[in-house]
């Protein structure tokens, strides 16, 4: 695995950094900063930044794990140098996870999860699947001409196929039906 430090965590990298408070940089003074306002500060653990965009960052993939809904505005993240795995657009890196209690979708780096047996996807075809994912989780119009009476139970099993498999959700749908 390769090893990531203050000379290459920028160079196409996939990371999701910790928000930290705004106290955890007041009495230092930045390593870097760029052409768009962020702030960097090196340690030899990791990291913090001090921005006011995340997500997709020039050649990289910046998540920031914040309980703020809306990550708009300057703040701080931390992450350490472990935390950096590498971001190639093409390669099977991605993994999608749901949140049915809270509704929600995500995407994380296989190398950062325990769980090796995920379905692995590149960043193209993982934005797409979650399109559906998305579809299948926040509304209900993919129902219109089921009729088992569980709606829940279908959503459940459409959303782990999406996740799990490589399946069309039409295929998923069919399976579902046959199997009743």
């Amino acid at each position: 695995m390769k090893k990531y430090n203050a000379g290459n965590f920028f160079k196409h990298t996939y990371c999701e950094w910790t928000e930290v408070p705004l106290t955890a940089i007041a009495q230092k003074t930045p390593n870097y900063k760029s052409e768009k306002g962020s702030c960097y500060f090196f340690s030899e653990v990791g990291i913090f930044r001090y921005a006011n965009h995340w997500g997709r960052v020039a050649n990289c993939r910046w998540k920031l794990i914040s309980d703020r809904k809306a990550n708009q505005g300057f703040c701080v993240g931390y992450a350490s140098w472990s935390s950096f795995f590498p971001n190639d657009e093409k390669e099977n890196n991605y993994v999608i996870s749901v949140n049915f209690l809270l509704k929600e979708v995500t995407f994380k780096h296989y190398a950062s999860l325990k769980d090796s047996d995920a379905c692995r996807r590149n960043a193209n075809d993982t934005a797409k699947r979650i399109v559906e994912i998305k579809k299948v989780l926040l509304a209900d119009d993919w129902y219109k001409y089921i009729t088992h009476p569980d709606q829940e139970e279908v959503r459940r099993y459409l959303i782990n196929g999406l996740v799990n498999t490589n399946k069309s959700l039409l295929e998923l749908k069919r399976n579902f039906l046959s199997s009743q």
